[in-house]
């Protein structure tokens, strides 16, 4: 999967050219939202994303195996 988010710690560093690099804690951003860092909402791909995301960590919780349904269709 090839996706460049919406949001990234990185943004709140200023500095950085985060063109070609993922932060470290980026995926937290989408899996742990309040409002607080970033106030605008997802956009419709970083929503997709984020369902996604949200998949895979819930079916590594269940299974032990990071299952991404996405990447087998």
């Amino acid at each position: 999967m090839d996706h460049f988010v919406q949001y990234s710690l990185f943004d709140r560093f200023p500095g950085f050219d985060r063109k070609n690099i993922v932060g470290h804690t980026d995926d937290l951003v989408y899996l742990f939202t309040d409002g607080k860092l970033f106030k605008e909402p997802p956009n419709r791909e970083d929503s997709e994303f984020q369902k996604h995301i949200v998949t895979f960590w819930s079916n590594f919780a269940k299974t032990g195996k990071g299952i991404m349904e996405i990447l087998e269709n």
